[in-house]
């Protein structure tokens, strides 16, 4: 063999071989990335969800519902939800004017400006990666702030509502022991309509 047929057949055994390094490589899922409900859906089901809750009277301020979104600067998932949850709350009707404030979050998961959260009534948590979620929720807990997620598994443990897909349907996810903390009373109808944790 000469060199050059040599020096193509090293670069074919290369070839093949990073060909199959990248053929075998796992791939991260695309739906670990997708909401189990989509924000779309979410946030109709967040204003439905207030509508039945009885103390939806306290939780106003000074006649709006003020919603709260908090979202991580520099995570692109984050932002995007925030983003997407804006749009979704704009095109909601309620009974009380919704007044949206943006609430970006530091890597150790505080506020980047001070949050008077008497004057909240609402907070929903985009993605947040790698933040105390507890640190963060309960300063707004302490005032009545009603929380909510766009993950479903934050409702196990952190905030009062998430929302996840059940048959098919999405469903109310709620965690009456945080309820109970954020001094939120829902109705029976609407606690007939979610999961329990």
């Amino acid at each position: 063999m000469g060199t050059r047929t040599t020096g193509i057949y090293v670069r074919a055994i290369i070839l093949r071989s990073l060909l199959l390094l990248v053929l075998c490589m796992p791939i991260p899922s695309l739906s670990a990335q997708a909401l189990e409900v989509p924000i779309a859906m979410q946030v109709p089901l967040a204003v439905k969800s207030l509508s039945y809750a009885r103390s939806l009277p306290t939780k106003l301020k000074e006649g709006r519902l003020v919603v709260g979104i908090c979202y991580q600067e520099g995570n692109a998932r984050s932002i995007s939800q925030m983003q997407e949850l804006s749009s979704a709350f704009a095109k909601e009707q309620f009974s009380a004017p919704i007044r949206l404030l943006m609430i970006p979050v530091d890597e150790s998961g505080q506020p980047q400006q001070p949050i008077s959260w008497r004057n909240v009534s609402c907070l929903y948590l985009t993605a947040l990666r790698g933040i105390h979620l507890p640190g963060l929720i309960e300063p707004a807990r302490a005032q009545g702030v009603m929380t909510f997620s766009t993950d479903p598994n934050a409702a196990f443990h952190h905030v009062t509502m998430g929302f996840e897909l059940v048959g098919g349907r999405a469903k109310f996810a709620i965690n009456l022991a945080n309820a109970e903390k954020e001094k939120c009373e829902f109705s029976s109808q609407l606690l007939k309509l979610a999961k329990i944790y």
